[in-house]
This record gives C-alpha cells, sequence and structure tokens, in this order.
C-alpha cells in the first residue's frame, strides 16, 4: 500500500553512551549506524506526498553518528524546505561541529534531562557532561527543550529540574514522559500516584515562580496539550502514531509506527526493501485514547469530553492510563480551578 508519513522518525544509530535505567529499547544496543541509502529511502516515503512533514533525529544517540545526522538534514533541507527538523539527544557529545548543523538546518534541539545534576546521574549517568553540553547550547545561542522521563526516583524532584532550566536562557520548555513499562524499564520505577499529584503540584509552583523572572517563560508541554483539548482544538487524536501517519525506521531499515514499539515484533512493518505497512499484529490507532477505563470512570471528571488522553503506546505496554490520568486532573486543578 502506499504510504506517506507526516511523522518520520529516523533512529540514526542504536548505539548510546548512557545507561538509562528505565531504557525502553533494552538490549537493542550496538555499533549499526543508519546509511545514507536508508537515509534516503526513508525519507522519499515523506516526500512523496508532496506536502510538508516533520523529520526527528533520534537512536540511541544521534550525535554518535554525526556523519548520518548532516547526510539527512542536508536531504530535508534541500528537497522540503518549509518541513521542520528535531534531533534529541542526551547533549553529551554536543561539539562545535554538531552545534554548527543545529543552527544551520535549523534544527529544534530537544535534550533528555530527569533533573538536578545528581537525580540525572543515578537515572542516566554522565550528568556533568550532560550540563557541559547544555552550557554548550547556551553559549552559542541554541534554544532547546528538555523531556523528562518522570519515575518514582524523579518526581518528588521536578521542582528542582525547572529551577535549574530557568538559569539557561536558551530552555524553552519541559515535557513530562510517564514511565513506559517495555526494556528496561522495572515496575518499581513507577510513580505512585499520590507523588506524581504532589510532584507535579510543587513543580507548576516553581514554574509559575521561575517565569514571573524569564523575558520568554518556561513552557510545559503536556499543560499546553491540555489547554487545546480543554478549548476544543487538536483533540481528535495524541499523536501522529494514533492514526497511523508517523513512521519509525531503525538503523537498518526496520519499519515500526513509533519509537517506543521499535523492535518489538506485533508492530513490525517489515523493511525499506518489503514494507508492509499497518499490517501488523497489534495496533496503536485501535487503543482507546483514555485507556481501558470503564464509561463510569470519567463520568465526574472536569476534563470528560476534553482531555488529552494518553499516549497509545504506553496505554499498550502499561496497559492503561492511570497515571496520565492523574498527571492531567492535577495539571486542571494548578490553572484551571
Amino acid at each position: 500500500m502506499d504510504f506517506s508519513p507526516d511523522y518520520l522518525i529516523l533512529m540514526l544509530t542504536d548505539a548510546c553512551n548512557l545507561e538509562c535505567a528505565y531504557c525502553y529499547l533494552g538490549n537493542h544496543k550496538s555499533t549499526h549506524t543508519m546509511a545514507p541509502h536508508t537515509i534516503d529511502r526513508a525519507m522519499d516515503l515523506a516526500l512523496a506526498s508532496g506536502t510538508p512533514f516533520h523529520v526527528q533525529l533520534s537512536g540511541g544517540e544521534p550525535t554518535l553518528a554525526p556523519r548520518a545526522v548532516f547526510h539527512a538534514a542536508k536531504k530535508v533541507r534541500t528537497l522540503s524546505p518549509d518541513s521542520t527538523l528535531g534531533i534529541q539527544t542526551n547533549a553529551t557529545c554536543i561539539d562545535n561541529a554538531m552545534a554548527d548543523m543545529m543552527l544551520d538546518f535549523h534544527m529544534d534541539v530537544g535534550v533528555s534531562l530527569d533533573g538536578p545534576p545528581q537525580i540525572q546521574e543515578k537515572l542516566r549517568g554522565k550528568a556533568k557532561k550532560t550540563f557541559l553540553g547544555l552550557q554548550y547550547l547556551e553559549d552559542r545561542q541554541i534554544p532547546f527543550t528538555v523531556t523528562t522521563v518522570v519515575t518514582r526516583e524523579n518526581v518528588s524532584h521536578l521542582h528542582a529540574l525547572v529551577m535549574v532550566l530557568g538559569g539557561f536562557a536558551q530552555a524553552r520548555g519541559l515535557g513530562l514522559d510517564l514511565l513506559v513499562n517495555k526494556g528496561n524499564a522495572k515496575n518499581h520505577l513507577v510513580p505512585d500516584p499520590c507523588e506524581l499529584e504532589q510532584g507535579i503540584t510543587k513543580m507548576m509552583t516553581a514554574l509559575d515562580g521561575v517565569n514571573r523572572l524569564r523575558p520568554i517563560p518556561l513552557q510545559l508541554r503536556e499543560l499546553n496539550r491540555l489547554t487545546s483539548s480543554a478549548r476544543g482544538r487538536d483533540n481528535c487524536h495524541f499523536c501522529h502514531a494514533a492514526v497511523n501517519k508517523s513512521l519509525a525506521v531503525t538503523p537498518e531499515g526496520g519499519l515500526y509506527p513509533c519509537t517506543q514499539t521499535a523492535f518489538d515484533p506485533d508492530f513490525f512493518w517489515g523493511t525499506l526493501e518489503n514494507p508492509h505497512f499497518m499490517d501488523a499484529p497489534a495496533s496503536l490507532s485501535g487503543l482507546k485514547r483514555a485507556g481501558n477505563f470503564d464509561p463510569e470512570y470519567c463520568g465526574a471528571c472536569p476534563l470528560k469530553g476534553r482531555c488529552p488522553g494518553d499516549c497509545p503506546g504506553r496505554i499498550y505496554y502499561n496497559g492503561n492510563a492511570a497515571l496520565a490520568c492523574v498527571m492531567y486532573k492535577t495539571l486542571y486543578g494548578c490553572f484551571f480551578v
């Protein structure tokens, strides 16, 4: 079948220089790097629509494969200049050449950061190098956002992370990724609902205080998502994967709906040489946006009918959206009530 993704994720390498405690790719680490012809074939799928799309450079750690980053970025900017381009990095390997690429190709830079240095060291390692990378982005005046995996180990330190980010003029925002029970993730890392409510409440207080002192306020992705849904905008689906409009490509050309489902045979869409899009034992598009709750569960919720829902991959692997429910109701209480 013909398929042209709106959101293309190029997993440029499955090599990584960190050992994150909850990595959902598990033991799928090697030294494989995506070849130029693989990048070209994947990009051709998105180009086929003739309309702008988004390319996300991911891994592993994509900055370990700078030639692949350059090849992919140059192709996007040459063949589809109106498309958007992002890179998700742990920031430990950012050097002058990588910073030049980020600027020259107008990349949206996302950094994986779970807390202040001591928390980052515990959950991911090499915290000193990560913060040196953030300072490098700051010095080169490269705007960046941060993505945080929320676990039991850092949920009570989210306010401290906001305060740390407040000191970076180039920091633009924060996104909260609730733990996905896949790969290396262990159940003991899942935050308790009460801990999550308390952590987010404290974080929102810190965010309000920090933003009062910043010329460019820090944005919270989940709050923006909630605001859009509560006002009746962007309420049709949670993400591109939920409507079969995203595609993740592994270094060797394997195809999956998104990075969370990568290397899971139940979501395998074949290869670039032999694709079978949307033909896999499991599907993200069939999952309920709010998880597997009974209708009565949402009956009295003030967000009923305007809830952002949850990541379909997380619903699939976690079995429900209970923590997302806690998160959005807490944000609603902090911001709207």
